[in-house]
């Protein structure tokens, strides 16, 4: 069954299971580096059991699990429906409506695992420091901009091998576009949360149309359109 499962799912099902089984050593390690850098070096008598307790850790542990344990969850949805997909290939009977279950549970697993990755950042979010240095800054804003731009990623991941709808072309440059404006704008002292909706939006501006006549052939090749949630599975 392996070999029926994408490149692509099985390597972020992999590094999913590696991230999950690493949480405890990286939360450790984070603390310790914050300690150091951010206490010790100011107070050398400081104490790390008392100014981040073991319960502090065990709770950003354990939201981590959550948090990946989810995105392992979508990783083996997405095995599943490219092991349908394979199936559905070989199969003269195959329907649009099949087709498009597919694509539907691949979008909804793409769209869970693109909201839970950034909030796994949460736990290691300096923001809330007295100090916060440009490149902190670009990363966090990086992974929020990640959960704005998968509107453009995630339909594009799960057309793979049924149909092509959206133009990788248009991805990659509205990603990078994104990420260009992203970091003007962070240079210019926006906010880290606010700057990747504010680039999202100005860059998305061009691509407006290109997604909407992209939405209308997924919707006549799925024979779709003015059906209800219910009629088009």
């Amino acid at each position: 069954m392996i070999r029926k499962i994408s490149s692509l799912n099985l390597i972020i099902l992999m590094l999913s299971l590696g991230v999950f089984l690493s949480i405890d050593t990286v939360v450790d390690l984070f603390y310790r580096y914050y300690f150091e850098t951010r206490f010790l070096a100011e107070n050398p008598n400081a104490q790390f059991e008392l100014l981040i307790g073991d319960e502090r850790l065990q709770f950003d542990k354990h939201f981590l699990r959550i948090i990946w344990g989810v995105i392992i969850s979508m990783g083996l949805v997405l095995a599943y429906q490219d092991f349908r997909l394979w199936k559905l290939s070989r199969s003269d009977a195959s329907s649009r409506q099949e087709l498009f279950s597919v694509f539907f549970f691949r979008t909804i697993a793409y769209l869970f695992m693109f909201v839970a990755m950034p909030m796994s950042l949460l736990v290691f979010d300096k923001s809330y420091a007295e100090t916060i240095s440009f490149v902190d800054k670009l990363i966090l804003a990086s992974f929020v901009g990640i959960m704005i731009n998968s509107m453009a990623l995630i339909p594009y991941l799960a057309q793979k091998n049924i149909e092509k709808f959206f133009s990788g072309k248009d991805v990659l440059l509205f990603n990078a576009g994104t990420l260009v404006v992203l970091t003007i704008l962070l240079a210019l002292g926006v906010n880290q949360y606010m700057a990747p909706a504010v680039s999202a939006l100005l860059i998305g501006m061009p691509f407006f149309k290109k997604v909407l006549d992209s939405w209308k052939m997924l919707e006549e090749f799925f024979q779709i359109k003015g059906k209800t949630i219910f009629e088009m599975f």
